[in-house]
């Protein structure tokens, strides 16, 4: 291979550092007291605080390599381009450099000698053709042109493709993205990626981040009968989490069953039951609702499965309106609920894939076929016995051992639900994958420190948690080993017929995967069982982790509302008050905040007492009645940890860091902890601190949850 992995990760941030830009630590995989997303699936996610306008102690130009887990594609996992864990190479403008300087800068990085050297006839771009919220981006292909990019490479594709947005809400922009030719021979010079999709490989992408997007808090008026009810007239869940990630306030238009009614006010959504006095197809039934629920036809947005239902609601003044063929359809909706504003500065967001851009250097089709992955492959080869490798299977072993690997670096644990859940789920598909090519032997582990060595000297987390990774991948192969039983000896006294379904439930349960449930079937003469069915099944499992995945992600810290703000200043006086009550071994080891109550996770052995509780409270609820200011100060992150700040896993701050500090006039100081805000500003507003329930979390940390009323 032309070039190591290594070598390229270094080479970029010393480009960079040339530019004036400060280079920060990656953030951990995990996101501190953001409840919005289980993991961080872009290089921006972390910054998203400081696009929307916040000053980085680093100052206006950033560069780093962060950390990422991205798993919506885990089935693609084994092909040329995805994995789950990827390291994102970025650089960051502040309000400091625009659209030229990013491109002229990332053009100079790609084909310049000194740098990756890249031919750039091997090169297309791809640019924002513009729609109804923003205009054509002329500006970046103008630049391109200049740079000698030719008109036959430069593309303009819609949204869907060239625009980036943190999440539903928050900063977002047109980007311009490069691409490499992997076409068969030398490049076509008349090819470009909207002819040739196939023959070009996405390798960086530049976003603009000019606008803010943010809710325009319409009401979701939803045809219950065909888009919200299931077959069995059970809530569709996919459907319901779509929509309320759209809208905070759902009208459902409905003729069910009395308890089918009673069941949609139980989960919080209104409901308007109809008859055909007058039938939805007449215009007067929508201005009877609208006056009903004092609202103007500008208020709504409206989404149904049957066009002369359409057709009706526009009569009556509602414009919009589009027609529910599945879930995806929600999507169109979006153009109705978001609205755009300028943000105060522009700010620029890059990214480029440490993988793809080695695949790409190295002159190979895969990522795996580069030194990040080669010689784990080869080591599994060796294990296996070349007759009974497989490569796809290999692929994914190697993918999600390295994911799994850095998530215990990171404090992540195997778990049955949150970052947990993905981590035991990445473990055990590791381990199925060795199974299916017949080894069954404990060995997850020996590949692991194989990553361990390639790590240790890049993410201070995985050199100071060697042992934790090791520990814990083993003690989840030995859990994994005895339900993979379990599971088969389910399978195998079932008598009645392995429907899709059953062998769906066989796989959720117990990690069985659909091949090896039909090879042990074959093995005990019976027949196979339904695949599409299973499909089926498994198909709406995604749909709604995919629908619950979207309605968590709203794009970092962007959610300043007044209840999390303060939930977010107690969760900091609940820490002090534990370390106050239970002693200086407890540190915080996870939290997840929303605007009704909070949920942190700690480390202590044993279970709180009724004694302790109370003391806690008393503790927290002291501070806020005898009130406090909250100041800010920025110093070196040595400096803050040898002066007593409280914080676990130093090692995902960058060097200068924010100290928050809690104290009350007399001087007492309650909290003083590392964080990225933002906190009340008048404590006493705060509400009373209760905690409504305490339990064991994983091994060695407990949870608490707890309100403010």
């Amino acid at each position: 291979m032309s070039i190591h992995s290594w070598d390229i990760r270094s080479k970029y941030l010393e480009f960079f550092r040339q530019k004036q830009h400060a280079v920060i630590e990656s953030a951990p995989l995990v996101p501190e007291n953001d409840p919005s997303v289980l993991f961080n699936t872009a290089g921006m996610q972390p910054l998203v605080p400081y696009l929307l306008g916040k000053k980085h102690p680093m100052g206006t130009r950033l560069a780093d390599v962060q950390k990422c887990i991205r798993t919506v594609d885990i089935d693609d996992v084994g092909d040329n381009t995805h994995c789950t864990f990827f390291e994102m190479l970025g650089n960051w403008s502040l309000g400091d450099y625009f659209k030229e300087a990013s491109i002229q800068w990332s053009h100079e990085l790609l084909t310049s000698s000194e740098w990756l050297g890249i031919d750039p006839s091997w090169l297309a771009v791809t640019v924002f053709e513009g729609d109804e919220n923003a205009p054509r981006d002329e500006e970046s292909a103008t630049i391109w042109r200049q740079l000698g990019i030719p008109e036959s490479r430069i593309s303009y594709l819609p949204a869907e493709d060239n625009w980036w947005a943190a999440g539903p809400t928050g900063p977002c922009g047109p980007d311009t993205e490069i691409f490499y030719w992997v076409g068969e021979g030398e490049p076509d010079p008349e090819s470009n990626v909207a002819k040739d999709p196939k023959k070009w490989m996405e390798i960086w992408n530049n976003v603009f981040m000019e606008y803010n997007r943010k809710k325009t808090e319409k009401v979701l008026l939803l045809d219950g009968m065909h888009c919200l009810f299931d077959e069995n007239l059970g809530v569709d869940e996919a459907v319901l989490s779509r929509a309320r990630a759209l809208s905070s306030r759902i009208i459902v238009v409905t003729m069910v069953s009395r308890d089918a009614l009673s069941h949609l006010a139980d989960i919080g959504l209104e409901v308007i039951s109809y008859d055909f006095d007058p039938p939805k197809t007449n215009p007067d039934f929508f201005k009877k609702l609208l006056s009903e629920k004092s609202l103007s036809p500008d208020d709504v947005v409206y989404i149904d499965h049957a066009e002369e239902n359409l057709k009706s609601a526009r009569d009556a003044g509602i414009t919009n309106c589009e027609l529910f063929e599945a879930v995806r359809s929600f999507d169109k909706l979006e153009k109705y609920l978001y609205t755009l504003e300028k943000l105060p500065a522009q700010n620029v967001d890059t990214g480029m894939g440490l993988e793809r851009i080695t695949a790409t250097l190295g002159h190979v089709k895969s990522v795996y076929e580069t030194d990040i992955f080669a010689d784990v492959l080869e080591k599994i080869r060796t294990i296996v016995w070349a007759n009974n490798y497989h490569e796809r299977s290999a692929r994914i072993i190697a993918d999600h051992l390295r994911a799994a690997t850095h998530l215990v670096a990171d404090g992540v644990v195997p778990k049955n639900v949150d970052q947990g859940y993905i981590l035991r789920r990445l473990i055990r598909r590791a381990i199925r994958e060795f199974f299916k090519m017949g080894y069954e032997e404990r060995i997850i582990a020996e590949i692991a420190r194989m990553y361990i060595a390639k790590f240790r000297d890049v993410y201070q987390s995985v050199r100071d948690n060697e042992t934790m990774i090791i520990e814990e991948l083993q003690k989840e192969e030995e859990r994994f080993a005895k339900t993979l039983k379990n599971g088969l000896r389910e399978l195998e006294k079932t008598a009645e017929p392995i429907t899709g379904k059953v062998a769906f439930d066989l796989f959720q349960t117990y990690g069985l995967p659909p091949e090896m449930i039909e090879e042990e079937l074959s093995n005990l003469g019976r027949p196979p069982f339904d695949r599409a069915e299973f499909d089926r099944e498994f198909e709406h499992h995604q749909a709604i982790s995919r629908a619950g995945s979207e309605q968590k992600f709203k794009g970092g810290l962007a959610d300043t509302a007044v209840e999390t703000v303060r939930l977010h200043s107690a969760t900091h006086l609940l820490l002090s008050g534990l370390r106050h009550v239970l002693g200086d071994h407890v540190h915080q080891a996870g939290a997840n905040i929303t605007t009704e109550r909070l949920r942190f996770d700690f480390t202590h052995p044993e279970k709180l007492t009724d004694e302790q509780k109370s003391e806690i409270e008393q503790f927290v609820n002291d501070a806020i009645q005898t009130g406090f200011s909250v100041t800010i100060e920025e110093m070196p992150k040595q400096t803050a940890r040898e002066t007593g700040v409280e914080w676990s896993f130093w090692e995902r701050y960058p060097e200068i860091v924010s100290v928050y500090t809690m104290q009350s006039v007399d001087g007492t100081i309650y909290s003083r902890e590392l964080c990225g805000g933002p906190h009340v500003e008048i404590s006493d507003r705060m509400g009373t601190f209760r905690i409504t329930k305490e339990e064991s979390s994983s091994a060695g940390v407990r949870r608490v949850k707890a309100v403010l009323e």
